[in-house]
């Protein structure tokens, strides 16, 4: 005879229980927010890309006009001896300068916050070694702060040195 306290297998469950409904949502979520933070990285990684593009783009253009005009590049009529916000460079006399301040303001429009050098060197070797008075090769660097603090940046220092600093440097003989 058979006994009725012991449920028969097909009653046994009967659908999902809570808890396993739990875990499943559990580890899902997880999983989405692994996601989420490689998103985030891209997006990051994908400005920080267009910002170099920019710079590069905006730095090549500038040596085209230095190499165009090099009677007045090699007076010096081109030149931003030190880190200068490109919002702040005067407009200078004759063409030089106005295609100076004409490509700085474009330049900051388009990099909000940019720094800009631009000046002479002696030689081509090597990283950033600083200007000289004269030189047969042009230098043009855009800085910039990428990251959070970029609308705050105005220090030269910050943007060269600090930890999202970027900068583009395109050395060219004229």
């Amino acid at each position: 005879m058979k006994s009725n306290n012991v449920p028969n297998r097909q009653h046994m469950q009967r659908g999902v229980s809570l808890l396993e409904v739990l875990v499943t949502a559990l580890i899902l979520s997880i999983g989405m927010m692994g996601l989420l933070g490689n998103q985030l990285v891209a997006l990051k990684m994908n400005q920080a890309a267009a910002s170099r593009s920019i710079a590069s783009e905006y730095a090549y253009a500038m040596m085209d006009k230095i190499r165009s005009n090099s009677a007045a590049a090699n007076n010096g009529d081109y030149d931003v001896g030190a880190l200068t916000l490109a919002s702040a460079i005067p407009a200078g006399s004759g063409v030089a300068g106005t295609e100076r301040k004409l490509w700085a303001n474009q330049l900051q429009r388009a990099l909000p916050g940019a720094l800009v050098q631009i000046c002479r060197r002696t030689n081509m070797a090597g990283t950033f070694t600083g200007c000289a008075a004269a030189g047969e090769y042009f230098m043009v660097r855009v800085a910039w702060q990428q990251g959070e603090d970029a609308r705050l940046m105005f220090d030269a220092t910050r943007a060269v040195e600090g930890p999202d600093s970027q900068s583009v440097e395109i050395v060219g003989r004229i």
